[in-house]
């Protein structure tokens, strides 16, 4: 016989034992731990406990810091806004001047710890050329990935980043943001 933690819900239901349905049901709810764990429950609700471990394990790996939060598990927001120049800048990735009237792009991701609850973004705003779009990072791998590469100034056919090294200070510069706190009215005050 399959231990409990092989078996799906389906198959638990046919040996109609309620312990171990709720044994399923309470181990679940000691995986949700943080939104990811939420969502991934949420879809394979009803498959095994040792399958939804597995696709739990492998969708952290796929959020989970390397070097800016060692371990932390970090939701990363692009905030890529296109826009018109309105006056001369520098391109962040390549040097190249972005003239008044051309397309650009301006990047300032948020970055929300969700194992410490902190925000964060880059405290310098990273302007691009409108053609180093795709190049911008949209997960904390890919932003680690862009920083390691910056710090060693690996050669690229594509980005510069001796000049990105430059332009950001040998890093990316992360500021805090500070936990919104909400008044609420008391409906019975005058």
């Amino acid at each position: 016989m399959k231990e409990l933690e092989e078996m799906t819900l389906e198959e638990l239901k046919s040996l109609g034992n309620m312990t171990y349905i709720e044994q399923y049901f309470t181990i679940l709810n000691q995986l949700k731990t943080n939104r990811i764990s939420k969502i991934v429950l949420e879809e394979f609700q009803g498959e095994s406990i040792d399958t939804i471990y597995q696709e739990l394990m492998k969708e952290e790996e796929k959020f989970r810091s390397h070097s800016l939060f060692p371990g932390d598990l970090v939701l990363v927001y692009p905030n890529i806004k296109e826009q018109r120049s309105k006056n001369f800048k520098t391109c962040d990735f390549s040097g190249g001047i972005i003239y008044p009237g051309s397309l650009y792009a301006s990047y300032r991701p948020l970055l929300d710890n969700i194992t410490t609850n902190e925000r964060f973004v880059l405290a310098r705003t990273i302007h691009v050329e409108a053609g180093y779009v795709y190049n911008l990072p949209r997960r904390i791998d890919e932003l680690e990935a862009l920083e390691q590469d910056m710090k060693l100034e690996t050669p690229n056919q594509e980005i510069d980043f001796n000049h990105l090294n430059n332009q950001m200070g040998g890093y990316f510069p992360l500021r805090k943001l500070k936990k919104i706190r909400r008044k609420y009215e008391n409906s019975n005050s005058k």
